[in-house]
């Protein structure tokens, strides 16, 4: 009965091993994973003097909603409001224009999540069911505090939070 009893916990141990060693590495993965990127960026100068508006693209490479948590411009909070903008059932950017476009729609950044990018296939049938989905997002903000250098986006994404930090997009890091 004794070699039985030792196959057992031997058995128990590696299978300790094993759980610890998926466990490890499934947040090795998540450490390493960004799922949330940038796609471009669209500014707006007002003509009647006020300061110019920005919409910074982003899109969900992840496979789970994104919720945002803040956002900060140049490592400090906007002075002014910053919403998420969001396209439904239209391949058009999400963009600040001189008039409203229907199809892009702005609200707070906590209002909504930011879903998982449709793919090609998914993209065209999406436009054409025309069902409210969501397709593009992006954040707005205005640059009251003068010259933009980066846009640090903290957001949730498997119940952890993550940030992206966008400088590439401004006239100071091209």
């Amino acid at each position: 009965m004794k070699p039985a009893k030792r196959l057992t916990s031997i058995t128990v141990y590696g299978c300790l091993i094993i759980v610890i060693g998926i466990a490890a590495a499934a947040g090795i993965w998540y450490q390493q994973t960004e799922p949330l990127n940038t796609d471009g960026l669209s500014t707006f100068t007002p003509p009647d003097g006020n300061p110019p508006e920005y919409v910074v693209g982003l899109v969900n490479k992840g496979l789970r909603k994104i919720d945002i948590v803040s956002v900060t411009i140049n490592g400090t909070s906007p002075s002014g409001p910053v919403q998420l903008g969001i396209t439904y059932d239209s391949g058009q950017f999400v963009q600040v224009m001189p008039e409203p476009v229907p199809e892009i729609e702005f609200m707070g950044i906590h209002d909504s999540s930011i879903y998982p990018a449709l793919a090609g296939d998914e993209l065209t049938k999406a436009i054409k069911k025309k069902a409210h989905t969501p397709i593009l997002y992006g954040i707005r903000f205005s640059a009251e505090e003068g010259t933009v250098q980066s846009v640090t986006v903290k957001y949730k994404y498997l119940g952890f939070t993550k940030k992206l930090t966008v400088t590439r997009w401004f006239d100071n890091n091209r």
